[in-house]
């Protein structure tokens, strides 16, 4: 009896399901990688997994979710012409359908309202409409506070503890780094949750790791914000030389944290770093597209502690005679070149590996940036090392926005190319461009000093490995 019911909620739901598909699907063109048959098909949902994990896709989905899953698929994976024409409405009619339905539930905090609001932000990601997505996090973030997300609830059943687990960890992750991509300050503070880690029990073991360590990392983020980035930075009130030979200095504490990250990335995500672009070295064995992702962000994070401290001088100049061999500048460019690097091999091994996430291309980004302007100011043997630098980062920017349909992306490359061949390519020019980062997002002048302890001589082992 049991077994006849489950079989007639099943037909019910695959009816409903096409029935709902039908009515709304039916007129649109759907990217080449999904078949243009109407209704979709199972093959079509199939290949959404690639986006999103479409398990949760039962009887209890609604219109609402399914349309903004819809609309990430369109606007990362479409090559419909009349898509990639029209950027300001990424994911075409999937988008206005779930955003219309959205304009109903606001006044009405939920889980599903949260997704909604989470899938719709991707589907709107990029770097020319990342105020737009900051809008939709925000909300979603305001959601979950009103749910009170962030704490442990030990009334709900196991099954609504681990939902309310992965939300609210997916708001943390996006929130921050998305933060920082906007230079606005970070929401979500860490001294107010005590919900633990989800248990993805779920996820397949590489996604499962990687989610975990990405949150990880993202807590020391917040750390980096807080020292680096507020409007009461440390970092802004005292020089590289005093943090760099105070033992107990925040500066040296974020060091350790990132260490100890480091030391725990499980050997799933590890990645063997190959200095100067040595192609004649085999891509290790275990590589994924993971492995890219979350190593990729972790050199961001170094590139983003160091930053700080480049623009203490009055000028454009970079001052390095106090730096010694890990100053601020030298471990900028190293950890920009790892970068680089990275995104290489990552779209070596998948062409499309940025489509399904995009956050990486922040640090990508980060790197031009950087070595823009050390090369325009500072030691000559470091604006050498910026200009190659700058070469490799800009032929893979254009690769990684070509293959991830980030077209208007082009624009800024455009304006890179453009300042790179100017004499030296003056700052003034490059901060029109740009805007003003000497606040934000460049660095300033002090470190790691030869004095370290063995966590510290442990990292900097581990990262140029």
């Amino acid at each position: 009896m049991e077994q006849s019911n489950s079989n007639i909620n099943s037909n019910l739901h695959q009816f409903q399901s096409q029935q709902f598909q039908s009515q709304q699907f039916q007129p649109c063109q759907f990217p080449t990688e999904i078949s243009n048959k109407e209704p979709l098909t199972k093959h079509d949902l199939q290949q959404l997994q690639k986006i999103v994990d479409l398990i949760f896709l039962n009887k209890s989905t609604t219109k609402m979710i399914m349309s903004a899953i819809l609309a990430v698929a369109a606007a990362r994976y479409s090559d419909d012409p009349s898509i990639q024409k029209t950027p300001d409405k990424p994911g075409g009619i999937f988008f206005d359908f779930a955003k219309n339905l959205l304009d109903t539930k606001y006044n009405i905090p939920s889980l599903e309202t949260i997704q909604t609001l989470l899938l719709l932000g991707h589907a709107q990601y990029s770097m020319t409409r990342i105020h737009s997505v900051s809008m939709f996090f925000g909300m979603a973030v305001q959601m979950a506070h009103i749910l009170h997300l962030e704490r442990n609830d030990e009334t709900l059943s196991s099954d609504e503890k681990e939902e309310r687990r992965r939300i609210f960890y997916c708001i943390y992750c996006v929130e921050r780094w998305i933060s920082f991509i906007c230079e606005k300050p970070i929401i979500i503070d860490d001294i107010n949750i005590n919900v633990p880690l989800p248990t993805l029990t779920s996820f397949d073991t590489l996604t499962k790791k990687f989610f975990i360590a990405w949150i990880k990392l993202s807590r020391i983020l917040g750390q980096i914000w807080n020292f680096g980035y507020s409007s009461q930075s440390l970092a802004s009130h005292t020089s590289w030389y005093f943090h760099a030979t105070d033992q107990k200095n925040m500066l040296k504490q974020i060091r350790s944290e990132l260490t100890k990250w480091l030391r725990e990335l499980p050997d799933e995500l590890r990645c063997q770093y190959l200095s100067n672009a040595d192609s004649s070295r085999a891509q290790p064995s275990n590589f994924s597209v993971f492995a890219g992702y979350i190593n990729i962000l972790f050199h961001t994070c170094i590139l983003l502690l160091y930053q700080p401290y480049l623009t203490r001088t009055s000028g454009p100049t970079i001052e390095v005679q106090k730096q010694g061999p890990d100053g601020p500048v030298e471990m900028c460019l190293n950890a920009a070149n790892t970068i680089t690097e990275i995104v290489r091999k990552t779209l070596n091994y998948d062409h499309k590996s940025f489509c399904s996430f995009r956050i990486p291309f922040f640090g990508l980004l980060q790197s031009v940036a950087l070595e823009l302007v050390i090369m325009n100011g500072g030691e000559q043997k470091f604006e050498l090392i910026a200009k190659n630098s700058l070469n490799n980062s800009i032929n893979e920017l254009k690769f990684a926005a070509k293959n991830s349909n980030l077209f208007l992306l082009q624009d800024v490359i455009n304006e890179c190319e453009r300042v790179i061949m100017m004499t030296n390519g003056k700052l003034k020019l490059f901060e029109k461009i740009f805007g003003n980062f000497n606040n934000q997002s460049m660095c300033n002048e002090d470190f790691f000093d030869n004095d370290d302890d063995d966590d510290d001589e442990c990292m900097m082992d581990d990262i140029n490995d």
